[in-house]
């Protein structure tokens, strides 16, 4: 049974992720023309839109906190999911009193709500897996965050080079060119060739992951972030001044392979 609701979550984020990607990419057409905006606020059509992916994403948050294990039937899990659905409140800029927007996140959850009812046992038989990716709980990130700022030496949420110590073996770069000249790809490669199988993921506000090493791309996302395994021996940390920090083991590996990584030294937010 627990392979069942297994791939019944696994649907539901699979269903999360195609839909938010989808109504995200109507959005930015809208953007793209500028016909989202009217005046200071929004568009009739752009309200339309945007509050459809961000009730998905705060659902994706929600059933990604959960396992398998968590639920002791398939009927159990698939109620559970719906109630998420019903009770999860998006973030949007607007007051939810537009009815519009109102409209919007009534439709998306009517039709997520539909999408799990519909799903039966021969359609959970053989499901096509997805990445891994769990949610920390508070008492997880919370273990995590202080091991990780007493190993490292990180006084708040800004670390080097947004604080004035430096601590030994660890490096700043521009991260533009981190992305383009090492790129999270030779990243992945090179944590696997340690036996790096999953990471972690701390921000300095919103959701806290474990993360299978196929999706880690350290990057800011307008949270400052932080990444590492349970050995803490390596740290990346990517700020809001297009820096990236790499520490331990790893910053000698990507100097290895990073050969003008001297002339990528991070010195200012405003590099060419």
């Amino acid at each position: 049974m627990n392979n069942k609701i297994e791939n019944l979550q696994t649907e539901i984020r699979r269903y999360c992720i195609n839909n938010s990607s989808r109504w995200t990419e109507k959005y930015y057409e809208l953007a793209s023309n500028g016909t989202n905006r009217s005046g200071f606020g929004y568009t009739d059509e752009a309200l339309y839109i945007f509050p459809r992916y961000m009730l998905l994403n705060a659902i994706l948050v929600k059933v990604e906190r959960y396992r398998p294990e968590d639920f002791p039937t398939l009927d159990e899990a698939k109620r559970f999911f719906r109630l998420v659905a019903t009770e999860t409140q998006s973030e949007s800029t607007e007051p939810h009193d537009n009815k519009i927007e109102r409209k919007a996140i009534d439709e998306e959850r009517d039709a997520f709500c539909k999408f799990i009812e519909q799903l039966n046992k021969e359609d959970l038989s053989s499901v096509k897996p997805l990445f891994y990716r769990r949610v920390l709980s508070e008492e997880e990130s919370n273990s995590i965050w202080e091991k990780l700022s007493l190993r490292w030496g990180i006084p708040e949420h800004y670390w080097y080079p947004l604080t004035i110590q430096k601590p030994e073996n660890i490096e700043a770069f521009q991260d533009a060119y981190f992305d383009k000249e090492v790129s999270a790809e030779k990243l992945q490669e090179i944590l696997r060739g340690r036996g790096v199988e999953k990471v972690w993921e701390i921000r300095e506000y919103g959701a806290n992951y474990e993360l299978e090493l196929l999706v880690f791309e350290p990057c800011y996302n307008g949270a400052e972030g932080y990444w590492c395994d349970e050995n803490f021996d390596w740290i990346i940390y990517a700020s809001h001044e297009s820096s990236i920090t790499i520490g331990g083991w790893l910053l000698s590996e990507i100097q290895a392979i990073w050969l003008n990584w001297k002339e990528r030294i991070w010195t200012t937010p405003f590099f060419d």
